[in-house]
Order: structure tokens, then C-alpha cells, then sequence
């Protein structure tokens, strides 16, 4: 485990009606669903750019186990708070199989570090449905976690959760 938290994610049910529901709403060509073994973070970082309007609906983890505060005189490291934060895309299990990964390779992980550094200028909202996507660290220059990455990444507005969230109120919601 990660800190308390499981190694492996397992597949949510409710996510693919939530999607498909949510294109048959919009009713827009240019919308794009991933799913499956298509859902890679390849994919996504190839188009985060490309849309104004972001729905993800997966895995999402807070993983440190204490929460180091930043002072005026000593600040936070961001880089290293922003690595403790994840949205998991396709592969994920194998990769935390694997001995050793690499976390600069696009492994299915996704941390608020990785999303800092895209451009995500165009989009208007993102929305998270993964659990534990509004945590971070709490520094004097506000929570280190998804949602700063995601600002980071220039990213508009976002609707993310605190808490752990049921697949089934997720999608219903």
C-alpha cells in the first residue's frame, strides 16, 4: 500500500454510463470519450489542450501520510507536495506492480507535479470525479494538491472532492 492507501485501483462500475451519459447531454461531435484501455495518460495529455470542458471520472489519491506546513522562512517545496497527488488513467495497477517505476514516464499516473507543467490555457472547467482530488498539503500559499497543479496548469475553474466519493453517487450526481 501507499501509505495506508491500495496499491491496485479497481474498476468503477458506474464510470462509463457517467461518461456516455454526459456525451448523450451534450450532444457535441467534437466531444472525445476515453475509456478502457484507451483512458491512458498519453492520451489525455495529447488533448487536455484541446477542449474547454474536462470531465474525469477515475481513481484519484492523496497519498502522504503527514502534512509538512511552509512558513515565510522556510517554503514548502512545491514540486515534492505536488508528487503526493495523483488521478489514475489506464495502466496504473501495472505500473505499481513494477519494481521501481519511473514517475517521469507516462504511466498511468498522473500527479498534480505532471499537470503543472501542461498547458491547459483553453480550458474553461475541469471536472473531477475522483476521489480525494481537493487534499494537499496546506502551505501559507494555499493547498499543494490536484486542484494547484491544475492552476498551475492555467486551468479556469474546478470542481474537485475532499472526501472519498461512491461510484454510483458519483455518476448519479
Amino acid at each position: 500500500s501507499i501509505n495506508g492507501k491500495p496499491t491496485t485501483f479497481t474498476i468503477l462500475g458506474n464510470s462509463l454510463n457517467e461518461a456516455k451519459e454526459i456525451c448523450k447531454l451534450r450532444n457535441n461531435a467534437r466531444d472525445t470519450l476515453l475509456v478502457g484501455a484507451l483512458a491512458m495518460e498519453q492520451s489525455f495529455r495529447q488533448i487536455c489542450s484541446d477542449y474547454s470542458i474536462i470531465h474525469i471520472s477515475s481513481h484519484g489519491m492523496f497519498s502522504a501520510a503527514s502534512t509538512p506546513q511552509g512558513t515565510d522562512l522556510k517554503q514548502n517545496l512545491s514540486d515534492n507536495s505536488l508528487s503526493h497527488s495523483l488521478v489514475a488513467f489506464s495502466g496504473i495497477n501495472y505500473t505499481l506492480k513494477k519494481d521501481g517505476f519511473d514517475e517521469n514516464l507516462q504511466d498511468g499516473i498522473l500527479s498534480a507535479r505532471e499537470m503543472a507543467s501542461l498547458d491547459m490555457s483553453k480550458v474553461e472547467l475541469i471536472v473531477l470525479c475522483c476521489c480525494e482530488t481537493g487534499l494537499g498539503f496546506v502551505t501559507p500559499d494555499g493547498v499543494y494538491g490536484i486542484q494547484r497543479g491544475l492552476k498551475n496548469a492555467r486551468v479556469r475553474a474546478i470542481i474537485c472532492t475532499l472526501w472519498d466519493i461512491d461510484d454510483e453517487a458519483s455518476s448519479f450526481f
